[in-house]
């Protein structure tokens, strides 16, 4: 699977977790898309200069925050604020996670 169609399936996952969580997913069926669409973000952020991909970088985020690892996300958050200092919703995202997580 080419580095662009793992993105595109991963994003595409990562886009419907709100929306089946709000649905009354099951936990199980919640719980298999997201490690399917960590698999795919990984696997992206893996290849030859996937490092630099925000998407994949803020989809990997996404997936830490939904299932429960702020620490995590806080974490890739950290390197999405050094890498691309110009892209505020990381700043933003990663003061809003800093202040909601109890230490």
């Amino acid at each position: 699977m080419s580095q662009t169609a793992s993105y595109d399936v991963a994003s595409n996952i990562c886009q419907t977790l709100d929306m089946g969580a709000s649905a009354g997913a099951p936990k199980d069926a919640e719980r298999v898309r997201l490690e399917k669409a960590g698999a795919l973000f990984d696997e992206v952020l893996d290849s030859e200069g996937g490092a630099r991909e925000l998407e994949a970088l803020m989809g990997r985020v996404k997936i830490l925050e939904t299932s429960g690892q702020v620490a995590g996300a806080i974490e890739v958050l950290n390197h999405v604020v050094v890498q691309f200092a110009w892209f505020v919703p990381a700043m933003v995202r990663r003061c809003r996670l800093t202040l909601s997580n109890p230490r």
